[in-house]
C-alpha cells in the first residue's frame, strides 16, 4: 500500500486472503491513524493482545462471586457450586472449572475452603528420611561368596517354573 499497491494485489503476492490481510491491518495498526501499518510494532500489538488473552477475570457477576464464596465457606465442593447454581438462581450457570481457576488465580484465601485443599502428596515409601532399602541386613548380589557363585547347592541358583502359552 505504502508502494501504491492494492490490498488485494498484496494479498495475491503473499498468496492470502484479502480478507486475511485487512483483518491483520484493522487489528494491529496503530488506533490513531488506521492506515499506518508497521509490522514490528503490529507484532508487539500481537503480542500484547495474546498474552493478556487468557488473564481475564473467571466469574465476573458479583451475585456469582457472592454465592460461589458463601458455598465454599460452608464446604461445599466446586462441582456441587457449578450443579446447583443454575437451581438457586435461574439464568445463572458457571463451570467448576471456572470456580478452581476463581480460587488459585484470584483468591488463594478460599484455598483451605476445599474439601482436600489441595495438600502436597508425599511419595509413599521412600522418602527423605528413609532412602535405605526397606529389607534390613540386605546384602547387595554383587557382595555373595564365590562358592555360592558357582550355584552347586540347592538355594543358591534360581529357575523359571512358569509354564504358559507363551513359555512354550
Amino acid at each position: 500500500m505504502a508502494e501504491g499497491n492494492s490490498l488485494r494485489e498484496i494479498a495475491r503476492k503473499l498468496n492470502r486472503s484479502a480478507s486475511t490481510l485487512s483483518r491483520e491491518i484493522q487489528q494491529n495498526a496503530p488506533s490513531v491513524y488506521k492506515g499506518y501499518y508497521l509490522g514490528h510494532k503490529a507484532q508487539e500489538r500481537a503480542e500484547k493482545r495474546k498474552s493478556h488473552a487468557h488473564q481475564r477475570p473467571r466469574l465476573k457477576n458479583p451475585s456469582i462471586i457472592q454465592y460461589v464464596e458463601d458455598k465454599l465457606k460452608i464446604s461445599w465442593s466446586p462441582e456441587q457450586i457449578a450443579g446447583r447454581i443454575s437451581l438457586d438462581h435461574p439464568g445463572f450457570s458457571i463451570s467448576h472449572e471456572a470456580v478452581y481457576q476463581y480460587i488459585y488465580k484470584e483468591h488463594h484465601e478460599l484455598i483451605p475452603c476445599l474439601a482436600r485443599a489441595h495438600r502436597k502428596r508425599s511419595k509413599r515409601g521412600h522418602t527423605r528420611k528413609h532412602q535405605k532399602s526397606h529389607i534390613p541386613g540386605r546384602v547387595s548380589i554383587d557382595n555373595r561368596p564365590a562358592h555360592i557363585q558357582k550355584r552347586k547347592q540347592a538355594g543358591h541358583w534360581e529357575s523359571d517354573t512358569m509354564i504358559s502359552k507363551q513359555h512354550l
